[in-house]
């Protein structure tokens, strides 16, 4: 057994070497103009405290909000649950699954992903237990310009693609979520008031990842997704890396 498992690493790492796997790159850059889900919040604050010039290194002092970003909702943001320090690493790295609205979101901002969507979705490929749903609605092609990205009408309530609940409660009940991800703000549709999604999906141990980007560089089934969260004492989230190692 042993064997194999040092075969499967070499392997691995041949595919990597060659260029066979992609690495993708699935994360947002954090920045002062990164999108706030609430444009009144605190955003990024970094100060300088030395450079090369004048102190011979370049360092600087980072001030930054859990749930920034590309970024990851532990349990306790929502629930009695886990902290992000205490998130089992298996939750933390996970099969991909890619499953495309993106001509639903073009008709409709509002749109919510459906059970006879994950259904469609699984017809021709099948969902791995455990994997990560990423949920592709093109919006991320709005990032750079927050207002469209938000995309509040006249009395502040946004408008952008989500999850339903109905769709959050098969996937997780027929145990094939472990995690589920987006390429919006948030994984609760922006119209959502009392964030279902999160607290259902949270209640059950399923991580939230949000902000994702470069979704449709993805294979719909056979990526691997690694979510680099800090480790962070107590805390409700964190900004992320998120990688995808993707068969080319």
């Amino acid at each position: 057994m042993a064997a194999n498992h040092n075969q499967t690493f070499a392997d691995l790492t041949l595919q990597l070497s060659s260029g066979e796997i992609a690495i993708v790159d699935l994360s947002r850059t954090l920045s002062t103009e990164t999108p706030l889900f609430d444009p009144s919040d605190t955003g990024m604050k970094y100060e300088t405290l030395s450079t090369l010039d004048n102190d011979g290194c370049e360092t600087g002092y980072l001030a930054i909000p859990e749930h920034f970003g590309t970024h990851i909702d532990a349990p306790s943001h929502f629930v009695k649950g886990a902290t992000i320090d205490n998130v089992p690493l298996e939750k933390l790295v996970m099969p991909g699954v890619v499953i495309d609205v993106r001509k639903q979101v073009q008709a409709n901002a509002d749109y919510m992903l459906t059970v006879d969507d994950v259904k469609n979705a699984e017809q021709s490929l099948p969902i791995t237990p455990g994997s990560i749903i990423l949920l592709l609605t093109g919006w991320s092609e709005k990032y750079e310009d927050a207002d469209l990205y938000r995309n509040a009408d006249a009395s502040g309530r946004m408008h952008f693609p989500g999850y339903s609940v109905a769709a959050a409660q098969y996937l997780i009940e027929t145990n094939k979520a472990s995690a589920f991800g987006i390429d919006t703000l948030s994984v609760d549709s922006g119209a959502s008031t009392d964030y279902a999604v999160h607290k259902f999906a949270l209640a059950k141990g399923v991580l939230l990842i949000e902000n994702l980007h470069q979704l449709e560089n993805l294979p719909l089934r056979g990526s691997i997704i690694f979510c680099g969260a800090l480790k962070i004492e107590n805390g409700t989230g964190s900004p992320a890396r998120v990688l995808a190692l993707a068969p080319r």
